[in-house]
């Protein structure tokens, strides 16, 4: 896998929490929308008619569009991908050494400034950069083996 990729990659890595955010409220507003039952009666208990649904929530649930359960359904399988690849991620990530994994992660993960990092790391700004060059190196291989990473199909 090339480098510039790797890169990509990280840089996905850190909107992951946003996309499932926005996944996720917008299965609560189909929800919201297609599953209320405000105006459904109030059902007191009492035994009604033969073959009718029982309650507000059922009847709520059958007049849902086709098309908006699928919608959600895709949603929720989308959240559960990108929940396994950030996962697989974040384990390629803690398997680099402290140095390169400290560079990879602060710069690419975090968005902290070389200046800062190094600071942190104690070394010059120039031999951090090399660990992360090194540390990219090693996650370009690592993320090739990984097939969650390889195969997940990443936003353009």
């Amino acid at each position: 896998m090339e480098k510039e990729r790797v890169i990509y990659i990280l840089s996905f890595f850190r909107r992951i929490d946003e996309e499932i955010k926005f996944n996720e409220t917008e299965i609560g507003e189909y929800e919201d929308i297609y599953y209320s039952t405000i105006a459904a009666q109030n059902l007191d208990g009492l035994p009604r008619g033969k073959g009718g649904f029982h309650s507000a929530t059922e009847t709520a649930a059958l007049n849902v569009p086709e098309g908006i359960c699928e919608t959600m359904e895709f949603l929720r399988k989308e959240n559960e991908g990108l929940r396994k690849l950030k996962k697989a991620i974040m384990k390629e990530i803690t398997a680099l050494p402290y140095l390169e994994r400290a560079a990879v992660y602060n710069h690419h993960v975090k968005g902290v400034q070389w200046v800062q990092i190094s600071g942190q790391l104690h070394y010059s700004v120039r031999q951090c950069q090399n660990f992360r060059e090194k540390g990219i190196g090693k996650l370009a291989k690592r993320f090739e083996r990984n097939g969650t990473i390889s195969n997940f199909q990443y936003p353009e």
